[in-house]
């Protein structure tokens, strides 16, 4: 199956040929719908398909950070901080929708003076261990809040025993 074929049709019907893909134990089309539906136009096959599902369906611990990614997007003294503020406006972001959770982090942002990309980029990072990515706060939603707070709190750490 080609990325043109792909690209127009639903979660639903993509998922029965994703199956044999996944594993052993697939994840419900429940759990990653929505995955499939924002990565679907980036792959050309179900093989890249299931690339790109990577950082929805493993387990946090398994999500690693791209060293190319690290060094570009991991900078400043302060970033510590600034990935513990964005970690509790995600947290109070209600309904967690890609617009609410695109409003807290655009005000952290101007509140401390600072380019939205300073939040994005870490942001990303922490949520799929990639460079890149669909747009960061539909990645977000399609995880939910608490694996999202999770994986932010897991890049803070490793911050930490940087």
């Amino acid at each position: 199956m080609n990325g043109q074929y792909l690209m127009h049709m639903s979660a639903d019907a993509i998922y029965p040929h994703l199956v044999r893909f996944l594993g052993d134990a697939p994840p419900p089309l429940d759990h990653i719908r929505a995955a499939i539906e924002l990565n679907k136009m980036r792959a050309r096959t179900l093989v890249d398909l299931v690339e790109q599902l990577l950082p929805f369906i493993v387990d946090d611990a398994a999500i690693a950070y791209d060293a190319e990614a690290v060094k570009k997007h991991l900078k400043g003294e302060d970033l510590v901080q600034r990935m513990t503020e964005l970690h509790d406006a995600l947290a109070k972001a209600d309904p967690f929708v890609v617009e609410t959770t695109e409003l807290e982090l655009r005000v952290l942002a101007d509140l401390r003076g600072v380019s939205a990309a300073k939040y994005i980029h870490p942001l990303r990072l922490a949520l799929t261990g990639r460079g890149a990515s669909p747009p960061i706060f539909d990645v977000a939603v399609a995880l939910g809040r608490e694996k999202t707070l999770r994986r932010l709190q897991r890049l803070i750490s490793w911050l930490e025993d940087a």
